[in-house]
């Protein structure tokens, strides 16, 4: 779960929007913004803009992950009042399916992440009636649809809400009225036939929260994982809310499938502990989950909202 920290060796105060803000030189040592920092999704051999403006008398570098995915087709600098304009071009090289992170660094520090591209993820086909998009390309369905067993990143409808009075038993009956993709036995979403079944996904209670314990996940994006991911995701949804539920599903899928670190800032969530594997989410709702990663195995448990 750990994540760069941007802003480098000074405390800023930003207002909150959307519009780049002026800097004075008093403040402005390193600091590099960017228009994008959520993930992106690149058609095959399509490209992309991104402006860096970059504040103080410094140059910044920029590298891809992996160069057979995503290449940089160029960069433009444009002198801004304090600083410079950087338009940095990438293009899609890879095959659908594929990822990598787009990297930034700054005078003697380590390469850190800037956003993840993904190559033909973002919705490529029309959808059908009943269906509509979510957040980060998950799929929201307004019914039952078997679009969910085929597909991975596919929201069946939450037709028993979040109840905060409810047991652990209750809980688990009330989400499991929400999915019907995933086996589930002994507390278990598992995969297999007949008695030889191996759970991947576990529910559990652990000190007054209820949560999920995940030992697989699928590791690239082509790889298709419906029946656990998407319970896994209408398990987030009902404990956590439609927006924070999707996007902290949508963060640990991009993690596992790029293989990077990947900041959760991009996706609407503060770190408590931004350079460890425990602590806890703060979605920008007020939503929040405590995480243990360990060992490749997530441990999420929920708090009450």
């Amino acid at each position: 779960m750990k994540k760069a920290i941007k802003f480098l060796a000074i405390f800023l105060v930003f207002a909150i929007t959307a519009e780049f803000l002026p800097i004075t030189k008093a403040f402005a040592e390193t600091v590099l913004q960017c228009d994008t920092s959520a993930p992106i999704y690149l058609q095959p051999q399509k490209s992309y803009t991104y402006r860096f403006s970059a504040y103080g008398n410094f140059i910044p570098i920029f590298t891809v992950g992996d160069g057979s995915v995503i290449q940089i087709s160029s960069v433009k600098k444009v002198k801004i009042e304090n600083g410079t304009d950087y338009y940095v071009q990438v293009k899609a090289v890879g095959k659908i399916g594929q990822a990598t992170g787009l990297y930034e660094t700054l005078p003697g520090q380590k390469p850190i992440v800037n956003n993840i591209i993904t190559i033909g993820t973002t919705p490529p086909e029309q959808l059908k009636a009943g269906e509509k998009w979510g957040l980060y390309g998950i799929i929201d369905c307004e019914q039952a649809d078997p679009i969910a067993i085929v597909k991975t990143g596919v929201l069946e409808p939450v037709v028993v809400p979040y109840d905060r009075s409810r047991t652990f038993e209750e809980h688990a009956d009330a989400f499991l009225s929400n999915t019907h993709v995933a086996d589930f036995v002994n507390n278990n979403f598992q995969h297999g036939d007949s008695q030889f079944y191996t759970p991947v996904v576990t529910y559990t209670e652990q000190n007054g929260k209820y949560g999920l314990i995940i030992r697989d996940w699928r590791r690239s994006k082509s790889e298709s994982y419906p029946w656990a991911l998407n319970s896994v995701l209408s398990v987030f949804v009902y404990f956590l809310g439609h927006d924070a539920g999707e996007s902290l599903w949508a963060y640990y899928d991009d993690f596992k499938t790029t293989h990077v670190t990947v900041p959760s800032a991009n996706y609407g969530f503060a770190d408590s502990n931004p350079n460890g594997n425990t602590g806890t989410f703060t979605y920008k709702d007020g939503a929040q989950v405590d995480y243990d990663y360990q060992n490749g195995y997530l441990t999420v448990l929920f708090h009450d909202r």
